[in-house]
C-alpha cells in the first residue's frame, strides 16, 4: 500500500509534466520563432506526464516501487506552484525569447539535480521508460542551451 506522501509525490510529478507541457504551448504561442523547439518539448512532457501516470498505477498495482527518499512534496509543490505561476504570467506579458529559454534550462537542469527518476524501482520492462524520461529531460536542458548559446550569438534560434 502507498504512503500518502508517496501518493502526493506522484500525483505532484504527474501535475509538473502537465504543467510544462502547458508552459511550454505558451511559450511556442507567445515566440513562433522558435516553433519546432516548443512543439517537441510540449510532446515529450505530455509523455512524461503519461509516463508518471502509468508509473503511479504500476506502484498502485504493486508492479513497482516508488521510494519518495530526498524528493518531498513541498518541494515538488512549490515548482509545480512556480510553473502555474509562470504560466500565469504569459497572459499578461510576452516573455522575451532569452528568458523563456533561461526558464526551460534552469527548470529542467533542477530536475536532473533532484535525480527524480532514480526513486523508482521498476520491473526490467519499465526501466527503458525510466531512462527515456531521464535522457529527455537533460536533452531539454541540451536543447535550452543551444537555443540559448544561438540566441546570444546573434544567430537563427535553434529548433532541434
Amino acid at each position: 500500500m502507498l504512503k500518502d506522501d508517496q501518493i502526493k509525490s506522484l500525483m505532484l510529478a504527474w501535475e509538473l509534466e502537465k504543467s510544462l507541457a502547458e508552459l511550454y504551448t505558451r511559450f511556442g504561442e507567445q515566440l513562433p520563432e522558435f516553433k519546432e523547439l516548443w512543439e517537441r518539448l510540449v510532446q515529450e512532457e505530455q509523455g512524461h506526464a503519461e509516463a508518471v501516470r502509468r508509473l503511479y498505477q504500476m506502484t498502485y498495482e504493486g508492479r513497482c516501487a516508488f521510494a519518495a527518499g530526498t524528493i518531498k512534496c513541498d518541494a515538488i509543490r512549490s515548482i509545480v506552484d512556480y510553473v502555474r505561476e509562470t504560466i500565469d504570467a504569459t497572459a499578461l506579458v510576452r516573455f522575451a525569447p532569452a528568458r523563456a529559454l533561461e526558464f526551460v534550462y534552469d527548470l529542467e537542469n533542477s530536475l536532473i539535480e533532484r535525480d527524480v527518476f532514480s526513486h523508482f524501482r521498476v520491473s526490467p520492462d519499465f526501466t527503458e521508460t525510466l531512462r527515456l524520461l531521464d535522457a529527455e529531460t537533460r536533452q531539454h536542458v541540451n536543447l535550452a542551451k543551444n537555443a540559448l548559446d544561438k540566441l546570444r550569438a546573434g544567430g537563427a534560434p535553434a529548433a532541434t
